[in-house]
């Protein structure tokens, strides 16, 4: 997806918007969601109503900066765009002492910057009109707090043509290595995922992710069933219409059976998962701290026999204590029915919606993504659980957990950003993915 420049002079008509049914969100001013990121990008037209105030007015901001234009760090080579400086908290300079944007009190929403005006909004622009998703960085988003979004479409119609967090998705979209599709057919395929998603039996959202991911395989194993096999290098085929919705038609009146029969084989490999989930968590060692392509390959190397061996304990930054081999292993993804389990599976569901699985790769790949963020959870909730002396993660531990793999790995990370620099673990990942047993790996409990 190609970003969009907030601001523009000249916006398109407005497409018609697509809410989230199951969301609900209103700012709790928790100011959590204020101190969580690195950087606060200002766009050009936000940067000219900063410049109008006056830094007198705003105690804090008056600490750090004594004219508006200190208030902000000029474009450099890593940015186009100029950013909003930061308290020694973390917390931007115009963050109150009550948990308030002093800006928003002072002047108004709208003189604050766009983005922070947008948040925790994103938008998507596709064929089919703009779908706003919510980031689950914000604890009211993740604790379903507040107005229906649904209530807020007026709103949300206004902000659409200025929105910073807008991308528009290009009218095909790459399904596999060797398969391309029209929007039509993606959200067909979309569908169809959800109502996997959305299954009474099975009950565990893991064994209905495996499911789903088993069943996306199986489009390409249908058009060779068709065509024959891929021919070495070719260009990714689009699918026909009708044979696409008839794959569909026939999965959705069996009620996924031939998908799920395979779902249920047991392929766990608790080697494997460990080896796995032990580089990626890794990565804020070797990749996040600047390292080389050298140093990579060898931390990739030293990962793997780490996590093989059981070597030393898994430590997940920020969390301060470190947690055994044993005890990850021994954590799967929360119980059907929890309140932590409707939290995972609504996000997953609204990864989904917010057109996460059309970002940046194949929709395959960026499903073997999302399975690999669900698994990382119940890692990230043991670890929140031992921070505080516990070895059972409670629900705030694995909402915590979703906020932490929302920020780390999903829609606002460095993650992918990295990948595309470093092509070798690129390589690596997908390797992984590539395997059959994949899902399986990853989700099932031995």
């Amino acid at each position: 997806m190609q970003p969009d420049e907030g601001g523009s002079s000249a916006p398109p008509p407005l497409p018609k918007l697509h809410l989230p049914a199951d969301q609900n969100w209103t700012c709790q001013n928790s100011g959590t969601c204020c101190g969580t990121f690195e950087s606060i990008p200002v766009d050009k037209a936000s940067v000219q109503r900063l410049l109008q105030l006056d830094i007198a007015d705003y105690p804090r901001a008056a600490k750090i900066a004594k004219t508006p234009e200190d208030a902000l760090t000029p474009p450099d080579s890593t940015s186009p765009l100029c950013h909003l400086k930061l308290g020694a908290d973390n917390h931007c300079l115009f963050f109150g002492e009550d948990h308030l944007c002093e800006i928003h009190k002072l002047e108004g929403p709208g003189v604050k910057p766009q983005v922070c005006h947008d948040f925790p909004y994103r938008w998507r622009d596709t064929p089919s009109g703009s779908y706003v998703g919510l980031s689950f960085v914000c604890p009211a988003v993740r604790g379903n707090l507040g107005t229906s979004v649904e209530q807020q479409r007026a709103e949300l119609e206004e902000n659409h043509t200025q929105a910073f967090n807008r991308a528009t998705v290009p009218t095909e979209v790459q399904l596999s290595r060797r398969i391309r599709l029209t929007w039509e057919q993606y959200l067909a395929v979309e569908e169809a995922l959800l109502e996997i998603l959305a299954l009474p039996d099975p009950a565990h959202l893991a064994d209905k992710l495996i499911t789903a991911h088993v069943w996306l395989n199986m489009i390409d194993l249908y058009w060779q069933t068709i065509h024959g096999p891929f021919p070495p290098a070719a260009v990714a085929n689009l699918f026909a219409d009708p044979e696409l919705l008839d794959f569909i038609a026939a999965s959705r009146d069996s009620q996924w059976r031939d998908a799920r029969r395979v779902a249920t084989r047991r392929a766990a490999s608790p080697l494997v998962k460990r080896m796995f989930l032990g580089l990626i968590s890794a990565l804020g060692n070797t990749l996040w701290q600047g390292s080389g392509r050298a140093s990579l390959a060898g931390g990739v190397m030293f990962q793997y026999a780490r996590h093989a061996l059981k070597l030393g304990k898994v430590r997940l930054q920020p969390m301060k204590a470190p947690v055994s081999h044993n005890d990850l292993a021994g954590t799967p993804l929360p119980d059907p029915g929890s309140p932590a389990d409707e939290l995972v599976t609504r996000y997953v569901r609204h990864c989904i919606f917010r057109k996460d699985l059309v970002d940046r790769f194949p929709v395959w790949k960026s499903f073997s993504f999302l399975i690999l963020n669900v698994a990382l959870i119940p890692w990230v909730a043991i670890s929140c659980a031992a921070a505080r002396g516990s070895r059972q993660p409670s629900s705030e531990d694995y909402s915590e957990a979703v906020r932490w793999i929302e920020q780390n790995y999903g829609c606002h990370s460095k993650f992918y950003p990295l990948l595309a620099k470093q092509t070798r673990l690129d390589d690596v990942i997908e390797s992984f993915f590539l395997r059959k047993n994949y899902p399986f790996v990853l989700l099932q409990q031995p």
